[in-house]
């Protein structure tokens, strides 16, 4: 399984971080973010809904959905008896895939399962992902150990433990030193 296939990976947060490596356009973007949305919550992608959303007519933005099929980006398919709108390209573009920490964002996780003794919930994986870009990996990784230690496995525990760090402006090195 690829790592943008995984359930913490967020499609329209690396979509807008690595958007200047994506040959499209503004409007372009939003259709892939708005088809992103659909296909995680499983709504149906209607073309006069996002149209109407894009304030545009539905023929201009036939066009858009052409151009991004043509670029590579967009797949349109039958699955099941059901139109499937397939991003999966956007997230294998060569420039893209380099800039993604695989390994270690991959561990991460791993551990964190680990230690949970299970799969890591959607809104748990968004946490994560939302402190990785917010935080060193290895000070991630030490205040779950942090937790563990107090026996309190819990993603509020682990967060009030970051933000003091933070508000302390210790570091991974910091803690490793001892200085905490």
């Amino acid at each position: 399984m690829e790592l943008y296939q995984k359930t913490y990976f967020n499609h329209r947060n690396f979509i807008l971080s690595e958007i200047e490596h994506l040959d499209v356009n503004v409007e372009e973007a939003f259709v892939l973010l708005y088809i992103d949305y659909c296909n995680e919550f499983n709504i149906n992608f209607d073309l006069e809904t996002c149209a109407r959303k894009m304030k545009m007519q539905p023929t201009v933005l036939d066009g858009l959905m052409n151009h991004l099929i043509n670029k590579g980006y967009l797949e349109i398919k039958m699955e099941n008896r059901k139109v499937v709108y397939c991003l999966d390209q956007v997230f294998k573009v060569k420039e893209n895939l380099d800039v993604l920490p695989t390994n270690e964002f991959q561990s991460l996780f791993d551990l964190y399962e680990s230690e949970f003794g299970r799969p890591l919930t959607m809104s748990e994986s968004q946490r994560l992902s939302e402190w990785m870009s917010t935080y060193e990996l290895k000070l991630i990784e030490y205040a779950l150990r942090e937790a563990v230690v107090y026996e309190t496995r819990s993603f509020d525990y682990i967060d009030v433990i970051l933000i003091k760090w933070k508000e302390k402006k210790l570091t991974a090195h910091d803690y490793e030193e001892g200085n905490r």
